[in-house]
């Protein structure tokens, strides 16, 4: 489920200091230059054209150009598929990928797609969240050696965890068993 999105210019006066997010995060900046910190004094090199995603865990903030805008689109989501969730964890609970021109038109038609879903839910949202999900997931891994298969125990927690999200998230609208 999408839980929180943003689209379009934004101006950072100074640093966005480090902080826990609550869900897996997706940060794409299509225009302008931006970096994550993870401590208050980080100073990364900037980057354009770039998607991260950040597990829950990951305490992170963000720095840009000083007086500069830049244009981005931010999604939050309670959960995540599992291949994804694995690679993350393995790098130490966030990735980047840079994304040429093509992937930056697709990033901004999901934005399109999904603003107003986010805006005004219809029956329909879930699934078109659910989509554009699995398609961020591929645009992060498409290219990486993945080839072992996740292990079953690994499976089944996140088969369990995804049935939870499901159930919590769904639960005003009184979900049987």
């Amino acid at each position: 489920m999408l839980r929180y999105f943003a689209n379009g210019y934004r101006d950072f006066v100074g640093r966005f200091h480090p902080n826990w997010r609550t869900n897996w995060e997706f940060y794409a900046v299509h225009d302008g230059r931006i970096a994550p910190v993870f401590g208050d004094h980080d100073e990364p090199p900037l980057q354009e054209h770039t998607l991260w995603v950040f597990a829950p865990e990951s305490c992170h903030g963000w720095i840009a150009e000083p007086g500069k805008k830049f244009d981005r689109t931010v999604f939050h989501f309670g959960s995540v598929p599992h291949a994804l969730e694995t690679q993350v964890r393995a790098a130490g609970n966030w990735l980047a990928k840079k994304l040429d021109r093509t992937e930056l038109a697709r990033i901004k038609r999901f934005a399109a797609e999904l603003e107003p879903h986010f805006r005004r839910p219809s029956v329909l949202s879930p699934l078109h969240f659910q989509a554009r999900l699995a398609d961020l997931a591929i645009m992060l891994l498409d290219g990486r050696d993945d080839r072992q298969p996740p292990s079953l125990p690994d499976l089944a927690v996140f088969k369990v965890d995804s049935a939870l999200s499901w159930y919590a998230e769904h639960l005003s609208h009184h979900p049987s068993i």
